[in-house]
């Protein structure tokens, strides 16, 4: 409201006699009435493989991504009933133990229908076309995938761009 904030700050530099006189300018421009709404920067990761989701953990984490972990589709549920405001997307093995990822898709897409969801498996695209067709999903990641991929799918999942 009545608060100021530096937009532009500056520095000049004049030669005095007898040494060096520093000058900083700033400009000032009001804070904004509403803050912009948060970015959902989040992945929810859920792999069976322990390997994977700390493999996966490590890499997005060096990007600057928060990354929730689990290892099964029930978990992946709870942590995104709990966390859905902070998470912005939903990577799910397709083979897991107990809800697979496209049980665990369909899912979280009734609890917010505008989810964004990238699935990876071992298997070809081909051969599980029939499980996902019907799931809108952002992209698919063919396992084993490198670690450029990954970054690269999730930044464009996320709406960030490339550094």
């Amino acid at each position: 409201m009545g608060r100021e904030a530096v937009d532009e700050v500056g520095v000049q530099r004049e030669l005095e006699e007898g040494g060096v006189r520093l000058q900083a300018t700033a400009r000032r421009v009001p804070d904004r009435e509403t803050p912009p709404e948060p970015r959902r920067l989040a992945v929810l990761v859920a792999d069976d493989e322990e390997i994977m989701r700390e493999t996966i953990e490590a890499l997005l984490g060096f990007e600057g991504v928060q990354v929730f972990s689990c290892s099964g589709g029930q978990e992946a549920l709870d942590v995104f009933r709990q966390r859905r405001e902070e998470i912005g997307l939903v990577l799910l093995d397709l083979m897991m133990p107990g809800l697979t990822g496209d049980e665990t898709a369909r899912a979280l897409r009734q609890l917010d229908p505008e989810v964004k969801i990238l699935l990876s498996s071992g298997c070809m695209p081909d051969a599980i076309a029939h499980r996902v067709g019907d799931l809108r999903i952002e992209g698919f990641l063919q396992k084993p995938y490198r670690a450029q991929e990954l970054v690269a799918k999730v930044r464009s999942a996320l709406g960030v761009d490339a550094a």
